[in-house]
């Protein structure tokens, strides 16, 4: 049946949103304190600029990673275009003559990891949507060598970080967390898809086998009978929080079994489901746990209360996956309406729903990443065609309908 308007125009408000975080070097973040090329915003937006046709921008996005990789392997979690200041958050930029490529974060100096891992999965969707096997021709070494780094470094077993270097950056966590761990399986995954297609047989073997050993520890270790745990620390204690965005990538990326699944949104629903999206965790960390810069900025609970329609998407997204269309596509409608309402794809959101704007903070709008998988979600879950790609011709033809 035709979806509603008010959906169309929540499609139109993310596509503006989406567009709006183009530039000639790939996705920025935002457009305001955000303009750099984050991997974990820039290449989660790539999900979306794919469905709305924007193949050019997702070639830059991914290329400006690559082509500021370590000569070791290692890719960049940011692409620097203007210098970090205080001031940023009054709009105050300078940019760089050139990009800088960041690998440590700047708050702990630890190295973060997912920068690579988030190339791979997104070169991986890409292919899948074009068939643009040439295009991982001449980025397949660059790949391999960004995978390697990982296998090396870690001697093939699950990743561990310091500090503030895995999504929520603005809680300490020392160990081995599920976010980052998730997307490990799954660009191992990908690494095999993206070997197969180019014909490395044996690769994609290895690849494969390396994929299903990190879900297997995966479940071994994070897995407490009813959700993944946030983070192991050292002697393998178990951080017993539950981190919905982390949970939903599990969930969607099939590392947890059917019924590992439908427990993980089971517990969502009744701990964590907040109307337009999910609490980011539960319960809440201790305030000990918030770097104080956070506290005196006044956002001590920017990953500790505040909302990201991160999680609600990826809830969406995961509820598809277990074969509840209808509610997913209930809840992708709750999201849309929360879009039509302040008019714009917000970074964070008060409790009231409201986007953040603080004495010394305002959410950063447009954000790349939110619109980005809403509209991947919508094409998934909404069944929304929005645009047919010819790849016989390269054309890009949009489509009015949507169906949900």
């Amino acid at each position: 049946m035709p979806i509603t308007t008010d959906y169309t125009k929540a499609v139109s408000i993310a596509s503006r949103s989406l567009r709006a975080c183009v530039t000639p070097q790939g996705i920025i973040a935002g457009t305001h304190h955000f303009v750099d090329l984050w991997a974990r915003d820039s290449l989660f937006a790539v999900w979306g600029a794919l469905e709305i046709g924007e193949y050019s921008a997702v070639r830059n996005t991914i290329d400006a990673f690559l082509h500021t990789q370590r000569s070791d392997g290692l890719i960049a979690h940011r692409i620097l275009r203007a210098r970090v200041s205080p001031l940023r958050y009054f709009g105050v930029i300078s940019y760089y003559k050139n990009p800088v490529a960041n690998f440590r974060s700047y708050q702990s100096g630890g190295l973060v990891l997912d920068g690579g891992l988030l190339t791979i999965i997104a070169v991986a969707r890409y292919v899948r949507a074009t068939n643009d096997i040439r295009y991982v021709k001449n980025r397949y070494n660059s790949l391999f060598h960004a995978i390697e780094w990982h296998l090396k470094r870690f001697k093939g077993d699950v990743l561990s970080e310091w500090y503030l270097c895995e999504w929520m950056d603005a809680v300490y966590k020392r160990g081995s967390t599920l976010y980052t761990n998730t997307l490990y399986a799954k660009a191992l995954h990908d690494m095999s898809y993206l070997a197969q297609t180019v014909g490395k047989k044996r690769d994609a073997y290895i690849f494969e086998g390396k994929a299903n050993f990190i879900e297997k520890k995966l479940n071994l270790l994070f897995w407490n009978g009813t959700y993944y745990v946030d983070w192991i620390s050292r002697f393998q204690k178990k951080h017993a929080f539950f981190n919905s965005h982390a949970n939903m990538l599990a969930v969607n990326f099939k590392i947890a079994t059917p019924v590992q699944a439908k427990s993980i949104c089971t517990y969502a629903l009744h701990k964590c489901v907040v109307d337009f999206t999910l609490e980011s965790s539960t319960p809440r960390y201790p305030w000990w746990r918030i770097p104080p810069y956070n506290h005196i900025a006044g956002i001590g609970d920017y990953h500790n209360g505040l909302r990201w329609l991160q999680p609600g998407i990826h809830y969406a997204l995961a509820l598809y996956t277990l074969g509840e269309a209808r509610r997913a596509q209930r809840m992708m409608r709750v999201i849309a309406e929360h879009i039509n309402h302040y008019d714009g794809v917000y970074e964070v959101y008060e409790k009231s729903g409201e986007p953040v704007r603080r004495l010394l903070y305002k959410a950063e709008e447009p954000f790349a990443w939110s619109a980005g998988l809403f509209l991947y979600a919508t094409g998934v879950i909404m069944k929304s065609k929005l645009f047919k790609h010819d790849c016989s011709h390269g054309t890009i033809a949009i489509k009015k309908d949507c169906e949900g």
